[in-house]
């Protein structure tokens, strides 16, 4: 039998060779799990816009306050015929002072009415001569509300149109059509980017009362784990036990933008109405220098009743016995424009000032506990001065707080200033300025507060 031997031989790769392919392997796996890293990483940050808006104009001025020690910004839809009309609408110097500091001012019509209950013809009056009235105070206008989210079927229409001569709105919010606890199943978690309806921006519902901190940090958080996109909040009054169902707590408020101030490292960020409309959908620019005054009319130029001769948001106090003068003076100044002059002739006892008014729940500053403050102002004075401050309490009480050091006398412009120590846990509100404790002429101008950064 003849026996045949099969040798069989397998070809490895020499070293050279097999380095080669384990590197090739491995740069694939590198090239994969990057891709993977860039999908999960791209999905983790998709952006997710908040825009804090307050209607109607009530109860609001705490929110000023709010938005700067956060750095943020909102979007104030209000009725231009109840500005001034006194608590709780804002004035036309808060308004001013909002608008200055970067937040916008929307329309909300005249009167607030019902636009799906008037004709076409009533409809742009209510809508138009709103928009006229803030465009002559110097606001640019480009967002508008629907008072109680109610249109019919024109409204969308008359609203894109227009004001002829006037302006257009870039946009119209209304109130509803994302998810809600209990309500609107099914509806979207967020409003898309850009919107689809720009002329109906839909929102969660209102902020309520019984609203809890999770339901609105929820509100955000549902909106980042469905793929991003716009989450209008809505508040109204910002107030605690203010009567109104329709109010948020400046606490609550204040834990709020807090907790949004960390999203950001998730791609949530916080715009107004109009940045989101003109595509600003970024990171948000650095913060501004602490350099906002806080007060409103610092420099006593406003004053809309020239009967009381007075600065708004000031007034002119004082306790004990002595004979005194007050003078507006139009003139002579540290800047150009009004000063108020005070002279006392004879004095027993007490002190006479000019502060931040006590009796309006709108002209003196809103405060955070814990927090310091440097109040100031220019001055002259043939005796020494100082600054002398006050604080409000939840209760609504005012109490003397601080006194300064003694300012010494100048006949040239001076500034004093003072830093307060931390504000007490019940303050809500400040209201400073300069006293004369003596026979003596005070002449004050151009008043400041900041916060202490």
């Amino acid at each position: 039998m003849n026996t045949a031997t099969h040798t069989f031989s397998i070809n490895f790769p020499n070293h050279s060779g097999v380095e080669t392919l384990l590197t090739f392997v491995k740069l694939m796996l590198l090239a994969w799990l990057a891709i993977i890293t860039v999908v999960q990483s791209t999905q983790a940050r998709a952006t997710t816009l908040v825009s804090l808006t307050f209607d109607d104009g009530r109860n609001q001025s705490a929110a000023r306050l709010l938005l700067l020690n956060h750095g943020m910004k909102g979007t104030f839809y209000v009725n231009s015929d109840r500005v001034g009309l006194g608590a709780p609408y804002l004035s036309k110097a808060e308004l001013d002072v909002l608008y200055a500091d970067g937040n916008e001012i929307g329309g909300h019509n005249i009167g607030h009415v019902d636009l799906a209950t008037l004709s076409d013809a009533a409809q742009k009056t209510a809508i138009c001569n709103d928009m006229q009235q803030l465009v002559n105070w110097g606001y640019q206008v480009r967002s508008f509300a629907y008072p109680f989210s109610s249109t019919g079927p024109t409204t969308q229409s008359i609203v894109a149109a227009g004001c002829p001569g006037v302006g257009t709105y870039e946009s119209a919010r209304a109130v509803g059509g994302l998810v809600n606890p209990n309500s609107c199943n099914g509806c979207p978690w967020a409003e898309s980017l850009p919107p689809a309806n720009r002329y109906y921006i839909s929102t969660n519902n209102s902020i309520i009362s019984t609203t809890t901190l999770a339901t609105m940090q929820g509100y955000v958080l549902e909106a980042e784990n469905h793929g991003g996109g716009w989450v209008p909040i809505v508040i109204h009054n910002i107030c605690d036990s203010c009567g109104s169902s329709l109010s948020v707590s400046p606490a609550t408020l204040d834990a709020f933008l807090t907790w949004l101030q960390a999203r950001q490292a998730q791609g949530t960020y916080v715009r107004t109405i109009h940045q989101v409309m003109a595509g600003d959908y970024g990171p948000p620019p650095p913060p501004p220098p602490p350099s906002i005054n806080l007060l409103n009319n610092p420099s006593l130029e406003l004053d809309v009743n020239p009967v009381n001769n007075q600065a708004d948001c000031w007034q002119r106090a004082g306790y004990g016995t002595s004979a005194f003068t007050w003078t507006r003076l139009n003139g002579g100044g540290h800047t150009p424009g009004f000063a108020e002059s005070l002279q006392v002739t004879a004095r027993t006892s007490g002190d006479r000032k000019l502060v931040q008014s006590q009796g309006s729940d709108t002209c003196a500053p809103v405060v955070t506990a814990g927090k310091q403050y440097v109040l100031s102002g220019w001055y002259t004075s043939n005796i020494p001065t100082g600054i002398v401050a006050y604080y409000k309490t939840s209760a609504g009480v005012w109490n003397y707080w601080q006194t300064s050091g003694n300012f010494a006398a100048t006949s040239t412009w001076a500034q004093g200033s003072y830093t307060t120590p931390p504000v007490p846990a019940d303050a809500t509100a400040l209201s400073f300025g300069f006293y004369l404790n003596n026979v003596g002429t005070l002449v004050t101008d151009d008043y400041a507060m900041f916060l202490k950064q």
